[in-house]
């Protein structure tokens, strides 16, 4: 059986589109990467913080992400913390 492989050109339309999102996803990746770097995260709530803003550079398409409440509770010698995360349209 004698199947030939088809692999877009290098003017091919197909090509200019697949070289574009490449393109935009290592640029997406550059920006989280230094907004990360930015923030240096220390605390859990920063992390959750920088994790909020990380969502909004992905998804700022589908939904606004926001922190709405940070909440801690003591249980013995640990401390229990919890991020509550609002959902909402995008802007």
């Amino acid at each position: 059986m004698n199947r030939e492989l088809s692999c877009p050109e290098v003017g091919d339309p197909e090509m200019k589109s697949l070289s574009a999102q490449w393109a935009e996803s290592l640029h997406l990746g550059k920006d989280l990467g230094e907004l990360v770097l930015d923030k240096k995260p220390q605390t859990a709530r920063e992390e959750i913080e920088t994790f909020v803003a990380c969502l909004n550079l992905l998804l700022k398409q589908n939904a606004k992400f926001e922190l709405a409440d940070w909440r801690e509770r003591q249980y013995g010698t640990h401390m229990a913390q919890a991020a509550i995360i609002k959902v909402m349209p995008p802007a």
